[in-house]
């Protein structure tokens, strides 16, 4: 049976670069026909509990790393306080695909016949800050 020394260290890399790592339970859910993963999070801070709302607001963007290796990029959607101690921060979000999902695309784009099939994707989800996709036209079509 594993021990506590065998559990995974979950962190959180905030905007500022910051790590945070005071996470007492996690998960992440990943399914093949939900076109985004979601993921939760409890954060504790004991001394200076009133910084958890200050660190993770709402659509702040933030990477969620297990054992130093990143697992999500995403956003918070959401925080509520977790227990009753008030020391604990109970954060919800997504990956940045949740932002395509329930953005839509801009109805002024137009789709040329001189376009490939990256260059029209990229039109749709640069305001989402996408900036490029990576492969040729043929691959990117495949």
């Amino acid at each position: 049976m594993p021990g506590v020394e065998d559990r995974p260290e979950i962190s959180v890399r905030l905007a500022t670069g910051e790590t945070f790592s005071n996470i007492t339970t996690y998960s992440i859910d990943s399914s093949y026909l939900i076109p985004t993963d979601a993921w939760n999070f409890t954060a504790y801070n004991h001394e200076e509990p009133w910084k958890l709302r200050r660190m993770f607001r709402g659509m702040l963007p933030i990477d969620l790393l297990i054992d130093g290796s990143e697992q999500a990029l995403g956003r918070i959607d959401s925080t509520e306080s977790a227990g009753n101690s008030g020391h604990a921060l109970q954060v919800q979000g997504r990956d940045y695909f949740a932002d395509i999902v329930d953005g839509g695309v801009d109805p002024t784009i137009k789709v040329t016949e001189n376009m490939d099939m990256g260059d029209a994707v990229l039109d749709a989800v640069r305001p989402f800050g996408i900036t490029s996709v990576f492969g040729d036209s043929n691959l990117t079509r495949n």
